[in-house]
């Protein structure tokens, strides 16, 4: 109470001012900003970056850990008709698998990444996510779409890529349709991806 009365009494407006400051001193002494400023300036100066940064990144609608972006809980998911898979099958016809261990959920994912890319015309998903984000012709999108962004040549290379990351020669990539009928998966049919 006694700052709040020593406050209101300051004169002028460098009176007011400075009075306002010994009143945010007196009570930040204790608060964590204010201890981390007095003991570890470079800590703070990096925590304050780390804050301005986090905001843009949220003002531009960028998802950044630790915080998410809830919209995607924000409506019921819609039914699927028709699931799709892709699988790898050697040269004897023997599927590769894909779940199990670390090692297979790592293919199974690489394989989904692959069929994404594939219905999408070789064009990378992240690359209209960092444009909507960053704008087309910002310095940010350019250097993001370079470092993140698959390109057709890499796409051309994987099969290659996941012969070799399996052990295996000849690997034939098929998409696979299913539909569920109750009590099992139906198989629609499958298409070879060249």
């Amino acid at each position: 109470m006694g700052y709040l009365l020593y406050l209101s009494i300051g004169f002028g407006k460098s009176g007011l001012a400075n009075n306002l400051l010994i009143l945010i001193d007196s009570s930040m002494k204790n608060t964590y900003l204010y201890i981390l400023f007095q003991q570890h300036r470079k800590v703070f100066c990096c925590l304050i970056i780390g804050l301005v940064v986090q905001g843009y990144f949220i003002y531009k609608g960028v998802e950044t850990t630790p915080f998410f972006n809830y919209g995607m809980y924000s409506e019921a998911s819609q039914g699927i008709a028709v699931f799709s898979s892709i699988k790898a099958y050697d040269k004897n016809g023997q599927i590769i698998p894909c779940r199990g261990n670390f090692s297979n959920n790592f293919n199974r994912y690489q394989l989904h990444f692959f069929a994404q890319l594939i219905q999408s015309d070789s064009i990378d998903n992240i690359q209209a996510v960092i444009e909507r984000r960053f704008g087309k012709q910002s310095p940010y999108s350019q250097f993001f779409s370079k470092a993140l962004c698959n390109t057709p040549k890499d796409i051309q290379t994987f099969k290659k890529w996941f012969e070799t990351h399996v052990g295996q020669d000849s690997l034939v990539f098929y998409k696979e349709n299913f539909r569920w009928n109750g009590d099992q998966f139906e198989i629609l049919n499958r298409i070879a991806i060249d």
